[in-house]
């Protein structure tokens, strides 16, 4: 910890599963691209719930279509977010789609795919057009339309969310 802190690294270092504060300490937490690499996200969830003081805000990302990376474990669905954050007491207040997997998918694969990126941001484009023919036509037929960050969700390569503790 102590070369960390010369070069401007943490001052702590603690178990996301156990973490080292007093019950009700903090007003903000915020764990970006954290989640996909814990054994259990959910205890981590919890753990962030009991740190958190009433009203406090939990922010975050994870990985969902994205590929394997450095160690991850759980890639987290929109319906994944929203369940673990609710079991844990949050209210949701958002959850939206990071960039998209298709982008995710070519861009993380490293030097194989360097040359052909735009690949992903082609598939991207194509997803979202054929999306929106759908749209059209459900309209035209005076069918119900999903929200378009559903059809985003989807394909997210991550998740985000702030979450609030509920007051009391």
């Amino acid at each position: 910890p102590e070369l960390l802190q010369a070069h401007g690294g943490p001052d702590l270092l603690s178990d996301a599963h156990f973490l080292a504060f007093r019950d009700e300490r903090f007003d903000v937490v915020y764990a970006s691209a954290v989640m996909e690499h814990l054994a259990c996200p959910a205890l981590a969830v919890q753990e962030v719930s009991r740190i958190l003081k009433p009203g406090g805000v939990f922010m975050g990302s994870g990985s969902f279509i994205e590929p394997w990376h450095d160690d991850s474990f759980f890639h987290l669905s929109p319906l994944g977010v929203m369940e673990t954050l609710t079991q844990a007491g949050f209210e949701i207040q958002y959850i939206w789609p990071g960039w998209d997997g298709f982008t995710a998918l070519f861009a993380m694969l490293g030097t194989p795919t360097r040359p052909v990126r735009f690949v992903g941001g082609l598939l991207n484009t194509y997803y979202r057009g054929a999306r929106g023919a759908r749209d059209m036509l459900k309209k035209m037929t005076g069918r119900a339309i999903e929200q378009p960050i559903f059809d985003d969700a989807k394909v997210a390569g991550a998740m985000d969310w702030i979450a609030r503790k509920p007051a009391g």
